[in-house]
Formats: structure tokens, sequence, C-alpha cells
């Protein structure tokens, strides 16, 4: 996927969050490119780490930083307790517009996405997030990914891992 149309996706896909109700932050935004990526199969070009709240990329934060510095994006301060939201302007929708032939045949994973991620919070992006990076980028078996998702995230308990994992099972299997 060339550059120009990676953006189109990050954008839209800020647009769609933003229309669930979701708070679009830097986690969510990570959380659902990884998603789109890793679980749809969508192109997106980003590489992901396993890091503090699970799957992170660098390369995506550069992005999103370049995008506020040269007005592509803004950021909302709502709360003191919580981090910035991410806001399209009228130079991100016309992005959008501009290249909207171009992330037409990903707008149907792209909604599937923000609609999976909609309602969660940091906490349970982080649990299926990693138990996706689990089970596709550890190729770990079912039967073990808990277990696994356990030992990289001692924070999250046995039963919430195994409860991440049937999840993204279920989804894993809805996708195919």
């Amino acid at each position: 996927m060339d550059k120009d149309t990676s953006l189109a996706v990050v954008f839209k896909t800020i647009e769609l969050l933003r229309a669930k109700n979701n708070w679009a932050g830097e986690t969510s935004i990570h959380k659902s490119i990884y998603i789109l990526q890793q679980l749809m199969n969508v192109p997106v070009g980003f590489t992901f780490t396993l890091y503090l709240h699970g799957p992170f990329s660098f390369d995506l934060r550069e992005e999103l930083s370049s995008c506020i510095a040269y007005n592509y994006l803004c950021l909302e301060y709502v709360s003191p307790i919580y981090g910035p939201r991410y806001l399209l302007n009228d130079i991100s929708d016309k992005y959008i517009e501009t290249h909207s032939g171009n992330i037409m045949g990903y707008l149907e994973k792209i909604v599937r996405v923000s609609e999976i991620v909609s309602d969660k919070g940091i906490g349970s992006l982080e649990k299926l997030a990693t138990a996706l990076y689990v089970i596709k980028e550890l190729n770990c078996p079912p039967a073990n990914a808990a277990l696994k998702l356990h030992e990289l995230k001692p924070h999250i308990s046995l039963d919430e891992a195994r409860k991440a994992v049937d999840k993204m099972q279920e989804l894993i299997a809805a996708t195919k």
C-alpha cells in the first residue's frame, strides 16, 4: 500500500472510531490499525512490536506526530484524566475524500474494526490486541495462547487471557 492510501486508511479509521463514540486516542488508533493489519489483512504498512499496552508501532506514532505538526490532524484535550483525542479537520477530511477510491476496497474492514474497538477501553484493547499478537505473530496454538499472553503480560490474569484469546479466536473465525 502506498503512503497516501495508508494515511487515508488511518484518517478513515479515526473518523469511524469517533463516529462510534470511541475516545480515538493514540491507544485506540494503534490497536485499530494493528487489528486491521493482522486480523483483516489490510496492508497498511506499519511495523508493530509488543510494548507497554500491547502491540505498538513507533512508525505509526511518528506518522501521527507528523500529521499534527503539518496540521492534518488536531489533538483535542477534553479531560485531564485522559490523554488527548485525535480529531480530523478540513485537511484530513479532504484527504479522505481525495483518496476515497484507494480505500474503498478496505472500507468494510475499517468499519468492522471500528465496531470491534468502539466500546473498548485501554485495558480491553491491550488484552484483545495482545491475544492477536500471540496467535498471529508468535504462532501460538490456541491451547497455549492464553498462558503465553499471561506470561508476556503478568498483570493480565490467566482467566482474562483466556477470555481475550477466545474472543480473538471468534473474530478470526468470523473473518475467514
